[in-house]
């Protein structure tokens, strides 16, 4: 029983471990698409893991995508992280942005 729990947690490490190291590659080779796919694979597996969010939210900002980066950053936010404080610039920029654009 207990090497059942030891394998699956060996399991989720390991396809972290995978998933950040496609994460990795992706930003050598500038590709922002699959960063962002890695991404998601990692905070599903580590949903409590703030600073994977605040990864993607800063993917999603270097590509201009304003209503995930935005939405993501609220996120952070509501999360009351340490965060905060570094992301604050940030955040007041995508903010001012998002008062003169609708977001459909």
């Amino acid at each position: 029983f207990v090497i059942i729990i030891s394998q699956k947690s060996f399991s989720q490490i390991n396809n972290f471990e995978i998933q950040k190291s496609i994460y990795e590659k992706s930003k050598s080779y500038n590709d922002p698409n699959v960063a962002i796919s890695a991404l998601y694979n990692m905070i599903a597996l580590q949903p409590d893991n703030i600073l994977l969010k605040d990864s993607l939210m800063r993917e999603y900002y270097a590509i201009s995508q304003w209503a995930p980066a935005y939405m993501i950053s609220r996120e952070i936010l509501l999360a009351d992280s340490p965060l905060q404080r570094m992301d604050r610039n940030i955040i007041c920029k995508m903010e001012v942005y998002a008062s003169h654009c609708r977001f459909v």
